[in-house]
């Protein structure tokens, strides 16, 4: 059974990155392998972006529930 999201114009899980309407930082999210289905988990990549919008630097880490995500 596939979970039903309801945020935002899309209804399947994050996938991919976003970038802040300045252009500064970018924001990676990824599948937690190990995590189990009724409590899916994403990591979630907060990086620095250069002037291209590419990913710079690393700022941070965090693994949360997919509805915070």
């Amino acid at each position: 059974m596939k979970p039903n999201y309801s945020f935002g114009c899309s209804s399947s899980m994050p996938n991919g990155c976003l970038l802040n309407p300045e252009g500064s930082r970018m924001i990676f999210f990824e599948e937690c392998k190990n995590s189990p289905k009724p409590n899916l988990k994403i990591h979630t990549h907060l990086f620095y972006t250069n002037h291209l919008g590419e990913p710079g630097g690393y700022k941070s880490s965090e693994k949360l529930k997919i509805d915070s995500a």
